[in-house]
């Protein structure tokens, strides 16, 4: 039997700012017990029938969505780093404890 697939998404903490209504709004909801949802693909959160709105930096929303963190974000640049890495060390052997030549 075959398992679904699953995307894996990194942990992360999204911070949103609501005005002051919203999050009075969304007190009521949670001392309700009521579900709320946060929509990261149209940034809104929904709470029963109503919606708030929020933005939030593009390059950070892609990156959560895609499951990106920080690292992950800065490893995309792998070889690119490494090249300058090797091209340091050519340059400059001695920063790196080489002999020259």
């Amino acid at each position: 039997m075959r398992k679904p697939a699953v995307a894996k998404r990194a942990k992360a903490l999204a911070l949103v700012v609501l005005d002051e209504q919203a999050v009075d709004a969304l007190f009521v909801f949670c001392a309700e017990g009521a579900d709320i949802t946060v929509n990261l693909e149209n940034c809104t959160v929904v709470a029963g029938e109503q919606r708030f709105a929020f933005t939030i930096d593009e390059s950070r929303r892609s990156r959560l969505l895609a499951g990106i963190d920080d690292i992950g974000a800065t490893l995309q640049y792998r070889d690119d780093i490494f090249g300058y890495e090797q091209l340091r060390r050519a340059q400059r052997p001695w920063v790196f404890g080489l002999e020259a030549g």
